[in-house]
């Protein structure tokens, strides 16, 4: 097929005037499109091209969207991501990358291009684990553990909206243990243990709101605390 000055736009098959089966479309000459086609759309494995004729999508399609395992590419050929799509976003398993410094930056699942679901994320700056959990929506959501910019475990436990919320373990950056407890919001609540975090003994023990310890508990009864908190983090 040609177009009014000559220029091919498109080499292939057709059935009923719609491009069908194997097929290569062209946009000023150069290749926008190769691959499969059903009833002028694309439609299973394919590859397209920016403006400039370079690569920036490989993998499968579904009435003309990619839907299925895929690489896509910036307009330098840079792999950005591998994985599942759906509906021309990022949905399922998949691993995105920072083109700058092909450097591995996610890898989990993703809902409609946002992170969701298990997954592991890398700090561009320090190029080391950040995150290690649940996400909703791109924030951090469920059970998971935060990193140091020197790759020491800082947090573990519950998040809500990136905020450490629910039961959960804060170290500084030494790896020195310095709360144990329930959060809300990123702060101390409830029930929670505080440690000095150069000998490790126990500061203060008991009822926390907002970082404050409100209601105390005798040093006597850390052992129970202990026990109660080692029972609430058990629990899935």
């Amino acid at each position: 097929a040609y177009d009014m000055e000559g220029n091919t736009v498109f080499e292939g098959e057709f059935v009923k005037d719609k491009y069908q089966g194997e097929g290569v479309l062209y946009e000023n000459g150069l290749p926008v499109y190769e691959g499969g086609f059903v009833n002028g759309e694309y439609e299973g494995e394919g590859k397209s091209y920016d403006e400039a004729g370079t690569l920036v999508y490989d993998g499968a399609f579904v009435q003309g969207k990619k839907e299925g395992i895929g690489k896509s590419y910036d307009e330098r050929g840079r792999l950005v991501y591998d994985g599942t799509f759906k509906s021309d976003l990022y949905n399922g398993s998949g691993k995105l990358y920072d083109v700058e410094k092909n450097l591995l930056i996610y890898e989990g699942e993703f809902v409609d291009g946002l992170y969701q679901g298990a997954g592991k994320l890398t700090d561009v700056q320090t190029e080391r684990l950040l995150y290690d959990g649940e996400f909703y929506k791109g924030e951090y959501s469920g059970n998971g553990k935060l990193y140091a910019s020197n790759g020491n475990l800082i947090y573990d436990g519950g998040f809500l909206r990136n905020e450490y919320y629910g039961s959960g373990k804060l170290w500084d950056e030494e790896g020195n243990l310095l709360y144990r407890g329930s959060f809300i919001n990123g702060k101390y609540n409830g029930r929670g243990i505080l440690y000095d975090a150069s000998s490790g003994q126990t500061l203060d023990a008991g009822e926390f709101r907002n970082g404050v310890l409100t209601i105390p508990e005798r040093m006597e009864d850390i052992e129970e605390e202990d026990a109660y908190l080692s029972r609430q983090e058990s629990i899935p």
